[in-house]
């Protein structure tokens, strides 16, 4: 689900409100609750990983997904990862968007998580 920040940015851009400037990069990290659209609710677990234009596919029928394996890296803590988050810098920054995870993956500390490579679906809905 795209955020509300996301979403305001790219009507105001198509309507010539204001310029969106797309992100150099798109930070990703696993979330144990499940965040709301203004990013609120996010408990993050681990660190934001860098993610660049290369590790996505080209969008196709409203979707977009992972063209290659993101690795969260190793757990420092332990819980059960319900869903990733994006946004637009390693600290701070604009919420971007959410995805689901298709089934919740239960982590120790010391753990290595990694995301396959189409795992990771942003859809647009129509309305």
């Amino acid at each position: 689900m795209i955020s509300d920040y996301l979403a305001n940015a790219i009507l105001g851009h198509i309507h010539g409100k204001a310029s969106f400037t797309m992100p150099a990069n798109l930070w990703i990290c696993g979330s144990t609750t499940t965040p709301t659209l203004t990013g609120t609710n996010v408990t993050p677990i681990g660190t934001r990983v860098q993610t660049t234009a290369a590790t996505w596919n080209t969008p196709a029928l409203r979707s977009i997904n992972n063209s290659a394996t993101i690795d969260l890296g190793t757990m420092v803590t332990g819980g059960t990862i319900t869903h990733l988050v994006a946004y637009d810098a390693f600290s701070g920054g604009n919420f971007l968007f959410f995805v689901p995870l298709t089934s919740a993956k239960t982590v120790a500390s010391g753990d290595p998580v990694k995301i396959d490579p189409s795992m990771a679906t942003t859809t647009l809905n129509s309305v």
